[in-house]
């Protein structure tokens, strides 16, 4: 290869892929009723009954099939590319800088299980659409602080150059496939007065429990929209004195 800097690799890399992944998804359209079966919805899924294990994929098995399957539908979105291309970006490291957004999403959970805890959540609409716009807010930014390209996190738009670039990576955009992270989560056991709606009342009683009392994130009903580190000791402090006061 002539030309090794970052762009020509990164042509390279998605050349090769697409022309992979093509091929692969005409060779599994015929398995794929099948093949779909055997992923999960995330209510059917227990983190804590999870054990990874090793296994062989033989050449021509079921599970040589379901490994190109699932690779179809897999993508590293915030360090694009892996080997050689991922290789150019990390050898360009110096030059990055990283910017993030941060949202105060709707209540959209829900705890469920019986004899564990399982935590299920996502992402509204309005919430995703307003991420996006904030991934668009923030490129804007970068390019025009100087940056020669912006990495998205979004899935087939890992990058782009210029605000063109970043418009036209947004408006193809899924939300369901950006790379995100929760912080300081809420709400898992609210506190307030209508008991239909919430399992701890308001002086942090876990109703229908005896001597159980919530003191920490869960019983804010909401997200507070900033961080809730203060309001957290407040009523952590608020509940103990309730507690020492019906000692």
């Amino acid at each position: 290869m002539k030309n090794t800097d970052k762009p020509a690799v990164r042509d390279l890399h998605k050349q090769a892929v697409s022309a992979t992944t093509e091929r692969a998804r005409r060779g599994l359209e015929r398995h794929e009723d099948r093949l779909i079966g055997y992923f999960a919805h995330g209510t059917e899924v227990d983190p804590l009954r999870m054990r990874p294990v090793l296994k062989e994929v033989v050449a021509g098995s079921e599970d040589e099939l379901l490994f190109r399957y699932a690779r179809l539908h897999w993508s590293i979105p915030v360090s694009p590319g892996y080997g050689r291309r991922l290789r150019a970006e990390v050898e360009a490291a110096d030059h990055l800088a990283s910017i993030g957004a941060m949202i105060a999403d709707a209540p959209s959970g829900r705890v469920h299980g019986r004899r564990r805890a399982i935590v299920e959540y996502r992402m509204t609409r309005p919430d995703g659409r307003r991420l996006l716009q904030a991934i668009g807010v923030l490129g804007r930014v970068l390019l025009a602080a100087g940056a020669t390209e912006v990495l998205t996190g979004i899935f087939g738009h890992d990058t782009a150059r210029t605000v063109d670039d970043l418009d036209e990576a947004l408006r193809g955009a899924d939300h369901r496939y950006l790379h995100v992270g929760a912080f300081h989560p809420t709400g898992t056991a609210r506190a307030g007065a209508d008991s239909e709606r919430s399992p701890v009342d308001s002086e942090g009683k876990l109703r229908g429990v005896e001597g159980m009392w919530v003191a920490d994130a869960s019983a804010i009903p909401s997200s507070p929209w900033v961080n809730p580190q203060v309001s957290i000791m407040a009523l952590s402090l608020a509940v103990a004195d309730r507690i020492v006061a019906t000692a």
